[in-house]
């Protein structure tokens, strides 16, 4: 292994030179702990369907469901030891996205863009594939505690965020899959096998919009 590490050495130190010496390295980028309000007002807003970019190369505009998602990954936590890795690196994640020194460090010390944010939308990703088969598989105080923070987004947007920020399609979006699955669950214990069905339908809406 020592020996390894003194071989690539021959590589790395030439590299990093070459990277020293490009001008691109150490280029002033302003703050580096906190970026301005309007970046963490997007940030916020644009996590269920974002139009597009926010600021500094961050995409996120995931769907609707994405929100009950997080909210359930945190609901009861103990009785789901398994699931803390994910909601660790969620936590991380998010903290990593906050912060320019995080994009100024992965963008190799040259400027403040987030194009790491891939990694983000993989986490969040797998959050929605192993916590909203939840609403089909247990009981119902995740089906309203999922609801009570899909309304708490919906209004955390709404009042404190800049209407220029806000995008009304997220709360829509919230709001049918709610009453949906509020159909489902208390029609039939057959009705619960239809929730999957129609987050796929919505998870597709929303990437055909």
């Amino acid at each position: 292994m020592g020996l390894g590490a003194v071989l690539s050495g021959i590589v790395v130190i030439p590299t990093l030179l070459q990277m020293l010496g490009t001008g691109r390295i150490g280029r002033e980028t302003g703050q580096l702990w906190y970026y301005s309000k309007s970046y963490y007002e997007n940030f916020i807003s644009s996590f269920a369907m974002a139009p597009g970019d926010i600021l500094n190369w961050i995409y996120l505009g995931f769907s609707a469901l994405a929100v009950p998602a997080v909210a359930l990954l945190f609901f009861r936590a103990r009785q789901y030891p398994e699931r803390k890795p994910l909601r660790v690196l969620f936590i991380s994640l998010t903290v990593m996205m906050c912060i320019p020194a995080t994009a100024y460090i992965f963008s190799g010390l040259n400027d403040t863009s987030n194009r790491w944010c891939y990694a983000y939308a993989l986490c969040v990703a797998a959050i929605v594939t192993f916590e909203l088969p939840k609403l089909e598989n247990t009981n119902r105080r995740h089906l309203i505690f999922a609801g009570a923070a899909s309304l708490v987004y919906i209004l955390v947007c709404y009042f404190f965020i800049q209407k220029k920020f806000y995008h009304e399609e997220s709360a829509v979006f919230l709001l049918i899959a709610f009453l949906l699955f509020a159909c489902c669950y208390f029609v039939s214990r057959r009705g619960r096998k239809s929730i999957l069905a129609i987050c796929l339908v919505l998870t597709c809406g929303v990437c055909k919009l």
